[in-house]
């Protein structure tokens, strides 16, 4: 049996739709020119309400308003009581957003990186503040990420803003630390990159290259062979050749570690272009 709906039921159906998304519309832009928004009254909820979802609502109601000078500070000082992960993800994006280079924010941010226990929120200020290590706030706060924080991909993020500064004895000698013995590999390899750079001004980097030839990682053993070619002493070059050549053979038909024998050929090439031309990774 087909129900049929009388036209002047549509008609009015039609228009509290149209004036419902209207309404819905306006509510929007109101809390877009904070006409809608009760920011003292959220910004007391963010600082004394105990309840997650609150914080959370508030962190992101306020969000919009941080260039305020009331908002920005309730923020700064809400990192000091608010612990909901994503609450604090609002703050700190707020902030990072708005206020990277500013030294009040800075502070803040580093201290949140050395002592927050959730890894995310630690990601977030690691991404936000790498290009600022001329701040020795910020460059404090990354050493200690690098030589303390449990997540690797911390360290990996750290490790490769920290490359820039390797010429600072503060920095070089944790990263040498790191390049030793760093549970991930990948940091090491950052690392390594970075101790390159002090390969002929650094004596003992050579038999520190000249030890990575011997360990069970290829990716390690590449690093050994390209520190020692950056030295450019053309007594290597017969072992170096012969390394390359190993890694490759060893690697070129390993699917996840393709590419280090594409990086390890370019670096025989550099060796020895003859040698380089005779192999052929497919």
């Amino acid at each position: 049996m087909r129900v049929i709906i009388p036209l002047a039921v549509l008609s009015l159906l039609f228009v509290c739709f149209v004036w419902q998304r209207g309404s819905s519309a306006s509510a929007r832009a109101g809390i877009q020119d904070g006409s809608n928004v009760d920011k003292d009254a959220l910004i007391e909820t963010l600082l004394h309400q105990t309840n997650s979802v609150a914080q959370i609502q508030a962190s992101r109601a306020l969000a919009p308003y941080v260039k305020e000078d009331r908002v920005k500070s309730a923020f700064i000082d809400a990192l000091k009581v608010v612990t909901t992960d994503s609450a604090r993800l609002n703050i700190i994006r707020a902030l990072v957003r708005n206020f990277p280079a500013e030294p009040e924010v800075q502070r803040v941010l580093a201290n949140v990186l050395m002592t927050e226990r959730n890894s995310g929120v630690r990601v977030l200020v690691a991404e936000s503040l790498g290009k600022y290590l001329d701040r020795p706030i910020i460059l404090e706060a990354w050493i200690h990420a690098l030589q303390k924080d449990n997540d690797d991909g911390i360290r990996l993020r750290v490790s490769s803003d920290l490359a820039s500064k390797i010429a600072l004895p503060e920095v070089y000698t944790p990263m040498l630390d790191v390049a030793m013995k760093d549970r991930c590999e990948l940091v090491r390899g950052n690392a390594l990159d970075a101790i390159e750079r002090r390969v002929k001004d650094r004596s003992e980097l050579r038999s520190f290259f000249s030890h990575l030839l011997e360990e069970p990682s290829p990716l390690i053993q590449y690093h050994g062979v390209k520190g020692l070619a950056a030295l450019e002493d053309p007594s290597d070059k017969p072992m170096l050749v012969e390394k390359a050549k190993s890694i490759i053979a060893y690697t070129k038909d390993r699917p996840m570690n393709k590419i280090l024998a594409q990086w390890t050929l370019q670096l025989l090439k550099g060796l020895d272009p003859q040698a380089a031309q005779a192999i052929r990774l497919e």
